[in-house]
C-alpha cells in the first residue's frame, strides 16, 4: 500500500547521506591530524630528551676520566697527555690520549693496577685527511689514532645496524679505548669501543694557567707542563632534524702542576678568555 500523501518513506535520500559522509570525514580528518600532531610532538619530546641524557652522560664521563688523569715520572717513558686537532675549524673533531687513575675495578679480583690509557678518537676516512695539526703531531708517540672509518663499521656490525641515517648531515662516532698502562703501545692492541654516534663536533681546549690552547702535547716541555690545569670539552650532536645540540662543559686537573706554562705556546693559538660557565663533569645544552 503506498503511503499517504505528504509523508515520506523510511530510509535517506542520497543527498542526506552524502552531507553524513562528509561531515563524518571532516570530523575523522579534523581528529586524526590532532592525533598525529600529539603523537609527532611526544616522539620529537623523547628523541631531545634522550640526546640530552647522552650528551650530558659522554661529556660527564669524559669530564669525569680527565679529572682523573695524572703524569707519573716513574716508570719513564709510558705517561702521556696529548690532543690531535681534527675535522675542521667550523668543526673540529679533536682526539684525545691520556694516562688517567681508573675509578672502576681493576681486574676481575680487583688486582690489576688501576693506571689506566685512555683515548678517546674518530676513525679516520681514506678519502681525506682529517688532521687539522698533522705538523704538531706526527710521528710521535702511540698509534692509537689510527682506525681506518672502514674498519670501524666492519668490527662494530656486531653491535647491530646504527641509528637510521639523517638527511643532509654526515655524523661522525666518537670512539674510545682503554688500556692497562703496562707499555707505550698498550693502546695498539686494545679494542676500540663505540662511546657516541651522530657526532658534529668535539672542540677540547687546554687552560695552562694564563691561556687558553686548542692543542696540548705533554712531551713538548719547552712549551708545555705535564698536565694542563683545566680542560673545556664542547660537544656537538646532530638531532633528528639535522640541528646540532651542544653539551658544554669545564673541569678542573687536580693532578695538575700549580706552576706556570713555561711559556706562551704560539702553535696552540692561545687565547686569554675565561673558562666556559658550566659546571664540571655536567654538560649543558645550549
Amino acid at each position: 500500500m503506498p503511503p499517504p500523501a505528504g509523508r515520506r518513506s523510511d530510509g535517506f535520500t542520497l543527498l542526506e547521506v552524502m552531507m553524513a559522509v562528509t561531515i563524518f570525514g571532516i570530523v575523522a580528518i579534523t581528529v586524526y591530524g590532532t592525533f598525529a600532531r600529539t603523537l609527532r610532538s611526544k616522539r620529537l619530546a623523547e628523541e631531545q630528551a634522550e640526546l640530552t641524557q647522552e650528551g650530558r652522560s659522554a661529556v660527564a664521563r669524559l669530564a669525569d676520566e680527565l679529572a682523573s688523569a695524572f703524569y707519573p715520572e716513574q716508570p719513564p717513558g709510558l705517561a702521556i697527555f696529548r690532543s690531535l686537532s681534527g675535522g675542521t675549524e667550523s668543526m673540529p673533531l679533536d682526539s684525545i690520549i691520556f694516562t688517567a687513575l681508573s675509578s672502576r675495578p681493576a681486574g676481575i679480583y680487583g688486582h690489576d693496577s688501576d693506571q689506566r690509557v685512555i683515548s678517546y678518537f674518530f676513525p679516520q676516512r681514506r678519502d681525506h685527511g682529517r688532521s687539522r695539526s698533522a705538523d704538531r703531531t706526527s710521528g710521535r708517540g702511540p698509534a692509537t689514532l689510527d682506525l681506518d672509518a672502514d674498519e670501524a663499521a666492519d668490527f662494530f656490525a656486531a653491535f647491530g645496524a646504527r641509528r637510521p641515517p639523517i638527511l643532509g648531515v654526515n655524523p661522525e662516532r666518537l670512539l674510545r679505548r682503554e688500556a692497562i698502562m703496562a707499555s707505550r703501545d698498550a693502546l695498539d692492541t686494545a679494542t676500540p669501543t663505540a662511546f657516541l654516534d651522530d657526532v658534529a663536533s668535539l672542540a677540547l681546549r687546554f687552560y695552562n694557567g694564563s691561556e687558553w690552547l686548542e692543542v696540548w702535547d705533554s712531551e713538548d716541555t719547552a712549551t708545555y707542563r705535564r698536565l694542563p690545569r683545566a680542560v673545556a670539552i664542547d660537544l656537538g650532536l646532530y638531532d633528528a632534524a639535522g640541528a646540532i645540540q651542544h653539551f658544554v662543559t669545564a673541569v678542573d686537573l687536580a693532578l695538575a702542576d700549580p706552576r706556570p706554562a713555561p711559556r706562551s705556546s704560539g702553535a696552540g693559538r692561545g687565547t686569554p678568555t675565561p673558562a666556559p660557565a658550566s659546571t664540571p663533569g655536567a654538560g649543558r645544552s645550549l
